[in-house]
């Protein structure tokens, strides 16, 4: 009898042992990840300052640390207005610039804001004649468009 108490003794003292490994393995990996949120907000607020320091003084910095980074900064936004510009091109579209909108590329108006996508934002003639089909094209409207996409006038 003395032998089976010694074996639920020894299980018991396994048991708990195992309880409080797996206690004190859940606790660390809860400090862990409190942790990693804390570094990814220290990140965020260093990738906020950096783009704070480069929109203040990428132009103007003299320290020669910054400037090169503040060149690398440029240039790949450049290559990346170059990249997007070709993706456009595939795709057979232009942005609009007075909203930013998606537009086909032989359209003369943007269909979302009625902005003339053959010229700048300060050349841009805008209608307000408002019809079901174009009194300026006669082009058939599509369905949710505010402006016709041939000439530009609001729907």
């Amino acid at each position: 009898m003395a032998f089976f108490g010694e074996i639920g003794k020894k299980i018991s003292e396994t048991t708990q042992s195992a309880v409080k490994g797996t206690k004190d393995f859940a606790e660390v990996t809860k400090l862990n990840s409190q942790i990693s949120d804390e570094q990814k907000q220290i990140d965020n607020a260093y990738l906020q300052m950096g783009k704070l320091y480069y929109d203040r003084f990428a132009d103007t910095t003299d320290d020669p640390d910054f400037a090169a980074f503040c060149v690398s900064v440029t240039q790949g936004m450049a290559k990346i207005g170059t990249l997007r510009a070709e993706i456009q091109k595939i795709k057979g579209i232009k942005k609009c610039t007075g909203c930013g909108a998606e537009v086909p590329m032989a359209t003369s108006f943007c269909g979302f804001c009625g902005f003339d996508t053959r010229t700048s934002p300060e050349g841009a003639e805008q209608t307000m004649d408002q019809t079901p089909r174009c009194t300026g094209c006669n082009k058939e409207l599509t369905g949710g468009a505010a402006f016709c996409t041939g000439c530009g006038q609001k729907v």
